[in-house]
Order: C-alpha cells, then sequence, then structure tokens
C-alpha cells in the first residue's frame, strides 16, 4: 500500500510541477500543491527530511519542465507567480520583456543546463518570449 500511494505521488508530482528552490528537501521531490493533497505538507520536518533521502536514494528526478499560468505579475515584472503558487524572480536584465506579461497566459518553465544565478526559462506562449528566472518565495519578496 505504501509503495503504491509514493508511486501516485511520483506521477502526480510530475504531472503537476516542481519546486525550483525547495523551502525543505521534499519540496525537491513534490511540489506543494501535490503535498497538500495527500497530507505530505503535515509530515514533520524530520519525516520530511526522511521522504526525500528515500527519493534521492532511489535517485527520483522531479520534472525538468513544466506548464503553468501567470497569476500575478509583481513589481512591473521583477517577480512573476503563477497559478500553481510558484513565484519566479527575473532577471533583473530582462524585466523589460516581462513587465508586459500579462494573465490569463501559458508560461512554460525549464531548467537551464547552464549553472547561474538564474536557472531557469520561463517562456511566454503568447509572446513568444523567455526570460531567465530563479525560485523565490513569497516572503522573500516582503522583505
Amino acid at each position: 500500500m505504501k509503495k503504491s500511494l509514493l508511486l501516485t505521488l511520483f506521477i502526480s508530482s510530475t504531472m503537476l510541477g516542481f519546486s525550483a528552490v525547495p523551502k525543505s528537501d521534499l519540496d525537491h521531490y513534490i511540489p506543494m500543491p501535490v503535498q497538500k493533497k495527500y497530507g505530505l505538507n503535515l509530515l514533520t520536518t524530520a519525516q520530511k527530511s526522511e521522504l526525500a533521502s528515500w527519493l534521492k536514494g532511489v535517485n527520483f528526478k522531479p520534472p525538468q519542465a513544466m506548464n503553468s499560468t501567470l497569476s500575478l505579475n509583481i513589481s512591473n515584472g521583477q517577480f512573476i507567480q503563477l497559478d500553481d503558487g510558484t513565484v519566479w524572480e527575473i532577471d533583473p536584465s530582462e524585466m523589460a520583456i516581462s513587465q508586459g506579461w500579462l494573465s490569463p497566459v501559458q508560461i512554460t518553465v525549464t531548467k537551464t543546463d547552464v549553472e547561474t544565478q538564474y536557472p531557469y526559462k520561463l517562456y511566454n506562449t503568447a509572446t513568444q518570449n523567455a526570460v531567465s528566472a530563479k525560485r523565490v518565495t513569497m516572503s522573500q519578496i516582503n522583505e
């Protein structure tokens, strides 16, 4: 039964999105909406860490791309919030592109192969423009 639930969680996490900057080790593998759906958000920090260690041990890889919808364009394109709750800080040199993005529009998020401060690309399917970004939290925006 446990293996079946975990398999369901893995499949759901690959279909619903991913977390680029984890708040806990588990967030790296299973996005918060999936954790909430299955009650994993109620686990203690130690339990989340143990589950994340197990996922790492079986070499589970979170998905490398996801589709979502633009929810909020914050501070003239400095931050983008998607409908899955993820928040992205845009590379300041590319804010001129993201400041004009209007919701709702489909955004595709992909991880780049380059190690950089902004290791993700957010691609606006309507304008066909992309910007470099990194995952942040709402609390980081308000600091």
